[in-house]
């Protein structure tokens, strides 16, 4: 894919990405500084030793103090295809932190063609026909490109480590469901169990459906889920940029972006 001029027009979901970083921003500020009321506090009463202090509060304000410069950053980067990648790792990020009810939606329509024109994801224009040459038209895309796409293996390998990580969690939640010493976690026990149990055998099929539009967006939400776990969220961003490809979506039928 070759990068293309920006769209002028910015599309709708920008104003809401653009509160959405404005609203981290602001939280990981106020956080920040509540802890570091929270701590200074506690030293000055001499509940927290100095030591203590310092190996606490050092990780915890550089991590918020970057937490809260990325998203404030995120608004003001260049359109660039990179800046449209950045969106998607800042959206990734806060589905960790339990806010997957605004920032899945919003990912899903930055995925969009119109959002990725205006970071100028978008197919480099066809070079025009010569003076008085005849046009010839394009063939729609009528069914899949033969042949799995390049990212097909890793995303096989995805699916299978998901896969083996929602089974270990539903084997953890039975198992501490029938344990005694955890009598009374049997609730939170038997919600790991459930929903781990639940989501494996999307997984255990996704590897094996076959090359049609819709499985194409199966894989898609396959890879968003993906996200909401930290344990595969470094994989499953570079693998959804490259679900995104032209190869990738022709390899489904799907009209490339």
């Amino acid at each position: 894919m070759t990068a293309a001029p920006a769209a002028e027009q910015p599309p709708a979901v920008w104003r809401w990405y653009v509160l959405f970083c404005g609203g981290w921003t602001i939280l990981w500020l106020v956080v920040l500084g509540v802890s570091l009321f929270l701590v200074l506090g506690a030293r000055a009463t001499g509940e927290i030793p100095p030591t203590g202090l310092v190996v606490w509060l050092l990780p915890w304000t550089l991590f918020c103090g970057t937490a809260a410069a990325a998203y404030g950053l995120g608004p003001f980067l260049p359109r660039r295809p990179a800046a449209w990648i950045y969106g998607i790792v800042l959206l990734a990020f806060a589905s960790l932190g339990g806010c997957f009810v605004v920032s899945v939606p919003l990912l899903v329509v930055w995925l969009r063609p119109a959002t990725q024109a205006f970071f100028g994801r978008a197919r480099a224009a066809a070079v025009p026909a010569p003076a008085g040459a005849p046009a010839v038209a394009t063939p729609p895309v009528r069914g899949p490109v033969p042949g799995r796409p390049p990212v097909w293996r890793w995303y096989v390998v995805f699916c299978a480590v998901s896969l083996l990580l929602y089974l270990a969690l539903g084997l953890v939640g039975v198992v501490t469901y029938f344990d005694p010493a955890l009598a009374d976690e049997r609730f939170e026990n038997a919600a790991l169990a459930v929903v781990s149990l639940c989501m494996a055998p999307w997984f255990a099929v996704a590897p094996f459906v076959p090359l049609r539009p819709w499985a194409w967006t199966y894989g898609a939400a396959m890879l968003v889920l993906g996200m909401l776990v930290c344990c595969t969220l470094p994989a499953a961003i570079p693998l959804l940029v490259l679900w995104m490809n032209p190869e990738t979506r022709a390899a489904f039928g799907r009209t490339p972006l």
